[in-house]
Parts: C-alpha cells; sequence; structure tokens
C-alpha cells in the first residue's frame, strides 16, 4: 500500500495524522466572531485554499511514510526531490491569486457593512451643519439690528443744494468741416479771440491753386478793353456813313456794313463782360473754398481747450479746439412750483452763488418754463448774469431762495 493511499484512508476514518492536525490550525489560527468567507484569519476558509491544503497534508503523510528492509510500512520522513523554479512560480502565483480574491471579498463585504453607517453619519453632519448655519444667522440678526438711514437727504429747500449752475453764455467746440491735414494752430490755451480771427489752417495748397487760376481768368480786362476800342471804331464808322446817306445815295450799302460792324463789335464786348462776370463768380467760389480752410473764431471769447496737434489728419466731426464767452454767465435753475406766480420775465433777481464766489450775485430772469414737471414738482428757469469785467468764473452752483422773490431789481445788466 503506498503512501498516498494510507494518508486517504487515515482522513476517511478520521484518524488524523499529526500534520494533518497541522493543517486544520493553520487554516483557522484564531477564530473571530463573525463569519468571513475566504478572508484572512476567517473561521471557514475558501475551497481553493482547502484543496490546496489537503495536497500539501497528504504530500507531507506520504513523505513521512516509507517501507522498511522488510517491506513493512515504517513512518518517518522520507526525502523530498526539490521543486523546479517552474514549479515555485506557480506556487506563488496560485498562492497570490488566492489571497488577492479573499482580499477582495472581504473588501467588498466590509464595504457594504459600513454603508449604512457612512450615510447616516453624513446625514447627520449635514443636519448639525444646517442647525449652525440656522442659529448663526439667527445670532447675526440679534446682534446686528436692520440699518436705518440715521438722516433722509436734504429737502428741496435746504440751503446747502444749488438750484443750478452758472454756465459761460456762449461755449463751442470747434471741428474740421474737412479731411485733412491740420498745418497751423497760430493761438495757444487761454488766448482771448476776437470774432473770426483764424484759430486753425487745414493744408490749403490745391485751394491756393485754384484761386489763382480762378483770378487769372478774372482778369481780362484787355480784351474788354479791346472790345470796346473795336465798338468805338464800328460806331463813328456808322455814323460818318449816315451822314455821307444825304449826299450821295450810293453810299447806302457802305452805310450798312458799317451798322452790322458796330453790332458786331458791340456783341463781343457783351460777351467779354459775361465772361468777366462768370470768372469772377469762379474766383469767388474757390475763394470760400479755400476760405473753408481756415477756422476762425465764431465770436469773442477764450480758447480753454485745444485737443488737435499740428500735422495730425483729421475728418468731420474731428474735433479740434474749445472756446467760451465769460461776458455773460447763463444759470438754468429748477425751482419748486410754489415760487411759480411769483417771478417775472426780464426783471433782476438775487441769487446766491455758491464756492468758490460764495457772495449773492444778480442776475436777469429770461425765461420761465410754462410746464411744471410733475414729478419733482419744479419748473425751469434760465437767468443770465453779467460778467463783462471776468471776475466770475463759470461752473458755481447758485439758488434762489424764498427771501429773495420780493427783493428784485428793476434795472437790469
Amino acid at each position: 500500500m503506498g503512501p498516498a493511499r494510507v494518508a486517504s484512508q487515515a482522513i476517511a476514518t478520521k484518524t488524523h495524522h499529526p500534520k494533518q492536525l497541522e493543517m486544520f490550525e493553520t487554516l483557522d489560527p484564531k477564530p473571530r466572531q463573525r463569519r468571513g468567507h475566504g478572508t484572512p484569519g476567517s473561521r471557514f476558509a475558501s475551497p481553493a485554499s482547502i484543496r490546496s491544503a489537503t495536497y500539501a497534508s497528504v504530500r507531507d503523510v506520504g513523505n513521512s511514510v516509507s517501507r522498511g528492509r522488510s517491506g513493512a510500512l515504517v513512518a518517518g520522513p522520507r526525502p523530498t526531490p526539490p521543486r523546479t523554479e517552474d514549479e515555485h512560480d506557480s506556487v506563488r502565483r496560485s498562492r497570490g491569486a488566492d489571497d488577492s480574491a479573499n482580499w477582495r471579498a472581504g473588501d467588498r463585504r466590509r464595504y457594504f457593512a459600513r454603508r449604512p453607517r457612512i450615510a447616516a453619519s453624513a446625514w447627520a453632519i449635514a443636519f448639525a451643519l444646517s442647525c449652525g448655519g440656522l442659529s448663526a444667522r439667527a445670532q447675526t440678526e440679534t446682534e446686528m439690528p436692520r440699518r436705518v438711514p440715521s438722516a433722509l437727504p436734504p429737502a428741496l429747500g435746504s440751503d446747502t443744494i444749488p438750484h443750478g449752475i452758472a454756465r459761460p453764455g456762449q461755449r463751442a467746440t470747434m471741428s474740421v468741416p474737412l479731411e485733412g491735414v491740420l498745418i497751423e494752430i497760430p493761438i495757444a490755451t487761454g488766448a482771448q479771440v476776437r470774432k473770426g480771427e483764424v484759430l486753425a489752417v487745414m493744408d490749403n495748397r490745391i485751394a491756393q491753386s485754384a484761386v489763382k487760376a480762378a483770378e487769372a481768368a478774372a482778369d481780362r480786362t484787355a480784351e474788354i478793353d479791346h472790345a470796346r476800342h473795336a465798338l468805338a471804331l464800328a460806331e463813328s464808322l456808322a455814323k460818318k456813313h449816315r451822314e455821307l446817306q444825304d449826299v450821295n445815295a450810293g453810299a447806302e450799302f457802305e452805310r450798312e456794313q458799317a451798322t452790322v460792324q458796330r453790332d458786331q463789335a458791340q456783341a463781343r464786348l457783351d460777351a467779354a463782360l459775361e465772361n468777366q462776370l462768370q470768372a469772377r463768380r469762379n474766383l469767388e467760389l474757390e475763394q470760400a473754398r479755400l476760405e473753408t480752410h481756415n477756422i476762425r473764431a465764431p465770436f469773442d471769447g477764450q480758447i480753454v481747450h485745444i485737443e488737435a496737434t499740428v500735422g495730425t489728419t483729421l475728418k468731420p466731426p474731428d474735433g479740434l479746439l474749445t472756446i467760451v464767452s465769460l461776458d455773460t454767465l447763463e444759470a438754468e435753475l429748477h425751482l419748486p412750483l410754489e415760487r411759480f406766480a411769483k417771478l417775472r420775465t426780464g426783471r433782476s433777481y438775487r441769487l446766491w452763488a455758491f464756492a468758490p464766489v460764495n457772495a449773492p450775485v444778480h442776475a436777469r430772469l429770461d425765461f420761465a418754463s410754462p410746464m411744471i414737471d410733475p414729478a419733482s414738482k419744479t419748473f425751469r428757469c434760465v437767468f443770465t448774469i453779467d460778467n463783462r469785467d471776468h471776475q466770475l468764473p463759470a461752473g458755481f452752483g447758485v439758488r434762489l431762495d424764498a427771501s429773495d422773490l420780493d427783493s428784485y431789481h428793476e434795472d437790469s445788466p
């Protein structure tokens, strides 16, 4: 009987060999309370591990049983042939596969076992955060009461709010009338200019050439003088022929010929005069075109801003400069409707001028709108302030107080 059969019988008859006992201890060295399946240290091993352990036990039992010299079976160690490298690799692979399979199965069971606890923990954390946010919000609302404006905006009748702004009576932003290159700005910022003074010049070389040609065409005095001289000779000849007609009847033909020559000379003179008139009209047109290259001051004033620089190519409506006239200041006020019936157009009233003037000024009411704004309950008025001495700047605030409505002045600026 071979060693393998002896081991099989020992297993079948439940007579455990010491190697078998060692095998079972290996399968369950530390029994745990939770039942596992195929995990390391569990009470129940996987079928693959039991099968490999059984084969190892049978091999060990077979190795420990050998025949003696008399042919009887003798228990004892028998030399085991060494394993090849391929056998070692296959054993390591099988053990690694079993271990990884067991660990994966155990991980899945542990994950699903912990899943209810994870969900419960998440709900508990969310509930705690919501309660904390509500309490913090309640505490914030308790500690920081709702902010209420400490003071309302000043009313329209307050002494600190102007009713309008004093602006220049005349203001103009000069722009280029045509496309071209800016070749000259003969004035500087802050300069006082007179009406009609040249402020800037665009490139006008072509226009100047056209003017010269028109002047030459209009200068036809020689042609006109020649036509007039020819007309005078023709008239003199015609007169002589009329005188000879009474003496010599045969001079009728010569008289008619002299009359025709006189009429032709008159026609040539009329044509020369008409050509001269047309040439002068063309000259005026070219001069007007040349003038469009000059930007002139529209009124007496002061240059407050220059936008363009010499050499820049400009085109309409590019701006050049800004000119203002401070001889008169214009203040547009929006007054409460209660003062509508107390104002008279053409009268001079006292306005309070804010900084930097900080003094009363006299202004004439030029216009009071008959339309009242229902939203603001105000109406529009336009006052003019005499500033020919240029003592007042432009841009300060003004107001008309109720106490100044009755103290008007008949003398207007």
